[in-house]
């Protein structure tokens, strides 16, 4: 077993994370979509749903720093889209962000992406880097 699979299993538990002080139970979502080799597990964050965020599995090789070669920030349209594919489009994101001016979102709450940016962060163990856009 490898050591992301390892971290999977102990971060799609529910547990409480705080936001603005204020304790709050959640459970982590893993998306299906493996990108790359799916060695480095982060927490993407929307915006609109703090603080529940989604596991994912990336590419060993994909910098969670916006400004370093090959970074996470490059491939946001895709993990939206895997997202979307298996949790649903939550009422606050807009045609524009789908490029469809007939798009109908679903009016669906969390696990569906409502998102106004995301911040994203490692769940490899040692690590805490947290970005954002």
């Amino acid at each position: 077993m490898s050591f992301a699979s390892e971290r999977l299993a102990q971060e799609t538990i529910t547990h409480t994370r705080y936001l603005w002080g204020a304790p709050n139970e959640i459970t982590p979502i893993l998306i299906d979509e493996i990108f790359g080799d799916g060695e480095q597990l982060i927490g993407l964050t929307p915006i609109m749903t703090r603080p529940n965020y989604y596991v994912i599995r990336i590419d060993s090789s994909w910098a969670l720093d916006n400004f370093a070669e090959n970074p996470l920030c490059d491939y946001l349209d895709e993990i939206y889209d895997a997202i979307e594919t298996q949790c649903g489009c939550g009422e606050d994101c807009g045609e524009e962000a789908h490029g469809e001016p007939d798009h109908i979102c679903d009016g669906q709450g969390w696990p569906a992406l409502c998102s106004g940016g995301s911040s994203w962060f490692s769940l490899m163990e040692g690590e805490a880097d947290c970005q954002g856009q």
